[in-house]
């Protein structure tokens, strides 16, 4: 049996706690132990549909997705989130269509960044099983630290994860892979607060293919 305990509540009697996060080292978890994907999928109806519109503006070009920013209230977001005019020179690159992932408060932004005008926006009530769906029908992705990274990587989609300096230990502190995704690149700011230059390789991986 299973029980649900809210925040603050004091846990029900046990003869054992664990940590959730403490499991892997429970279960010597290697990183070659890694489960493989996709191991979730989006609902079929609702990926053939949107892959139906995805492929009718996408007119022979690439079709990728994009996110910005988290949530705003996370504590580390002022390093994990791009400013959206940063974002220009990937919406300068010839042969693709992009499409927006973003939700929130801060999607609005990025009407006012050159190149962006033709951006596909996610519908305002769009539900997670719509963005599950978007991104199934699109070629790749390219993302902060964000829910949207650890969706498309479930997914088994192509992802191209940008990090801050000081990462989530999630991505640990070097290297282009990650074990919890075996379909995601990572791109490190080489110095602190150096989007540009990590946008400039990611231009370059999608210009060579």
């Amino acid at each position: 049996m299973t029980d649900t305990v809210p925040a603050g509540a004091a846990p029900p009697r046990c003869d054992v706690a664990l940590p959730l996060l403490s499991l892997g080292m429970l279960l010597d978890v290697r990183p070659g132990d890694a489960a493989s994907t996709p191991y979730i999928r989006s609902d079929p109806e609702l990926r053939d549909e949107t892959k139906r519109r995805v492929d009718a503006i996408r007119a022979n070009r690439r079709a990728i997705g994009i996110a910005w920013a988290g949530a705003a209230h996370h504590l580390n977001d002022r390093r994990r989130s791009i400013p959206p005019a940063l974002l220009a020179p990937l919406f300068a690159l010839p042969g693709v269509a992009w499409f927006s992932l973003q939700q929130g408060p801060r999607e609005p932004l990025i009407a006012d960044v050159p190149g962006a005008g033709s951006l596909t926006r996610l519908p305002a009530d769009a539900q997670w099983p719509d963005t599950a769906a978007l991104i199934d029908a699109l070629d790749a992705i390219v993302t902060v630290d964000t829910s949207i990274a650890h969706l498309a990587g479930a997914l088994g989609k192509a992802v191209h994860v940008m990090l801050p300096f000081a990462p989530d230990w999630r991505w640990g502190v070097t290297g282009t892979s990650t074990p919890w995704y075996p379909t995601a690149r990572l791109f490190r700011q080489p110095a602190i607060g150096d989007w540009p230059a990590v946008i400039a390789e990611i231009c370059d991986a999608l210009r060579d293919g």
